[in-house]
């Protein structure tokens, strides 16, 4: 019983250190595409949207593996 109570106190500490971090990673990401959003220019052609949709998805992509390797290092 006293294990079980031991886990829970663990967990609940872990999940609310990842609702934090989770908050700042929010926080951050706000801050980056309000930046971003306010440089643009309007789209000149097709092509030039198609591109700057692939730019922005491997950007999101890089973003997330940041944060997973940064869940890892905080979480082994």
């Amino acid at each position: 019983m006293i294990i079980i109570l031991q886990v829970l106190v663990k967990v609940n500490r872990t999940d609310r250190r990842l609702q934090m971090i989770q908050g700042k990673v929010e926080d951050y990401l706000n801050v980056i595409l309000t930046e971003d959003s306010g440089k643009e220019e309007p789209l000149v052609s097709r092509q030039e949207e198609l591109m700057r949709d692939s730019i922005e998805k491997k950007r999101k992509q890089q973003e997330e593996a940041v944060f997973n390797a940064v869940l890892k290092e905080i979480f082994p």
